[in-house]
């Protein structure tokens, strides 16, 4: 693959990316999800790929689970009866 520098070299996207990319993986969604996934990737700036990867990662962390679990230890009815006196409840 050695070149003149500016020389186009023919390659695949393996060849060109195989130290530095990840896995592929491929997923089917529906046209609706897809277009959801679509405006709020753009809505953050990101790519799918993006948006996709940083929520599977979020949804494997150790640390999250830890933090649902005792969320859920802490959400019983009379915390939650406190809050709503406290804070107010949700307006329609």
């Amino acid at each position: 693959m050695e070149t003149a520098i500016g020389e186009a070299v023919p390659c695949t996207a393996d060849e060109l990316y195989a130290d530095s990319m990840s896995k592929h993986i491929t997923i089917r969604v529906d046209e609706e999800f897809h277009a959801r996934l679509a405006a709020r990737a753009a809505a953050e700036g990101t790519t799918i790929t993006a948006l996709v990867t940083a929520v599977a990662k979020r949804e494997l962390d150790a640390d999250r689970q830890r933090f649902l679990d005792a969320a859920a230890e802490f959400n019983t009815a009379e915390n939650w009866a406190y809050f709503q006196e406290r804070f107010g409840r949700k307006s329609a």
